[in-house]
């Protein structure tokens, strides 16, 4: 139908402006047409910064909590929340988003930054035992341990680039980590789980909501934990996340308006929460 055609060119349209803008480091948000009068990131007031369980040191302005005003209106989360945020770094980060918007009506989509904070603060806290336990599942039938059966060359470029992301984990963790060649069937010791668990626990709430983000577009809580921890980069993370996936477009080809757009897709679920794993550790 022509709606959903349009709809499907706008998002395509959208998604590869996205990644154009964040190859170009930000630098073309002047090209946009701006709709608010002023975007502004200033130091929260103690009540503000309370409301999301952190007083601020008077004596160091740089380590208080940030916020962002719009046309002098503090921004607040979809819960009516102060968007309180833990560093000045990120709340740069989501003023610009909300410079570039071309219209009132805000499209969440073009805002990942915007998105992982409000998560982190109207849903994580009541939803942190479900996510670590949904992180958990996707041990058992992770991405970076599968390893095709009949298929040789394939199982090669897998060992290849996936064997090093699980020998790292193994030595993070102090634990064994199995491969499979069935997905449906790729049981972990009950010590691994218990040691992944241990570290999805020792995550605050802004980290685990980006780990959850990047582990759904990998198909991978290892490949996840592995970029929160520096050991991979987005690019490295997406290649892993789509072995079979590259190796099949190298068969066969890539399909105009099926690959380019799912990856377009997922490079912008993997690149915004590990800009946003970086941001939070910048004052």
């Amino acid at each position: 139908e022509p709606s959903a055609g349009g709809s499907f060119r706008a998002r395509h349209k959208l998604l590869v402006q996205s990644m154009a803008l964040r190859r170009a480091g930000w630098r073309s948000c002047s090209q946009l047409a701006r709709v608010y009068s002023k975007v502004e990131v200033s130091a929260c007031s103690e009540a503000a910064a309370a409301e999301n369980g952190r007083l601020p040191n008077a004596n160091d302005r740089e380590t208080r909590m940030q916020e962002v005003l719009i046309d002098g209106r503090v921004l607040k989360t979809p819960a009516r929340k102060a968007m309180s945020l833990p560093t000045k770094a990120l709340a740069m980060a989501v003023a610009a988003e909300w410079e570039w918007q071309k219209a009132r009506h805000a499209m969440p989509f073009t805002m990942p930054m915007t998105t992982l904070v409000s998560t982190a603060i109207d849903q994580m806290p009541s939803i942190r035992e479900r996510t670590i336990q949904e992180l958990l599942n996707h041990l058992l039938t992770d991405t970076a341990c599968c390893r095709h059966e009949t298929d040789l060359k394939l199982r090669t470029k897998q060992e290849e680039v996936l064997d090093p992301i699980v020998q790292w984990m193994q030595q993070h963790l102090q634990q064994p980590v199995k491969l499979s060649h069935n997905i449906l069937e790729n049981g972990q010791d009950a010590g691994t789980v218990e040691a992944v668990r241990s570290v999805l626990l020792g995550l605050n709430n802004w980290e685990l909501a980006a780990v959850d983000m990047i582990a759904n577009a990998t198909k991978s809580i290892i490949i996840a934990l592995a970029v929160q921890k520096g050991r991979l980069t987005p690019m490295d993370a997406f290649n892993a996340s789509r072995v079979e996936e590259n190796f099949q477009m190298e068969e066969w080809g890539l399909v105009e308006g099926g690959h380019d757009l799912d990856m377009a897709d997922i490079k912008v679920r993997i690149e915004a929460p590990s800009m946003f794993l970086k941001l939070l550790r910048y004052q």
